[in-house]
């Protein structure tokens, strides 16, 4: 059986520590331990109906973190931190204060 559970710790490690307040927020730490289960039974069920291991934690990334390995993760998550930040440098003074201000 894959493990699925390193799977999951290597996922977060690659995002980075979360903020004390994500950490003591109720409704992120029912999603993390909801998407936790989902992935874990997703690995049982998985190895259930046969699939090698290799495929399976394949699945489990693709799943997990949109790539199939951690190289292509590694990418994505790069790109995405890239967008983030173009489309930070792209807005004007007033539209990051009208963000702030409503929590978007």
């Amino acid at each position: 059986m894959i493990d699925v559970d390193q799977i999951v710790r290597l996922h977060f490690v690659r995002l980075g520590p979360s903020t004390a307040a994500a950490r003591e927020d109720a409704t992120y730490n029912a999603q993390i331990r909801f998407m936790r289960n989902v992935v874990h039974r997703l690995g049982i069920v998985l190895e259930d109906e046969g699939i090698p291991d290799k495929t399976a934690e394949r699945i489990v990334r693709g799943v997990l973190y949109g790539a199939p390995t951690e190289e292509a993760a590694e990418l994505r998550m790069a790109q995405a931190a890239n967008a983030a930040l173009q489309r930070a440098a792209a807005m004007t003074m007033s539209e990051r204060d009208a963000r702030k201000a409503f929590g978007l």
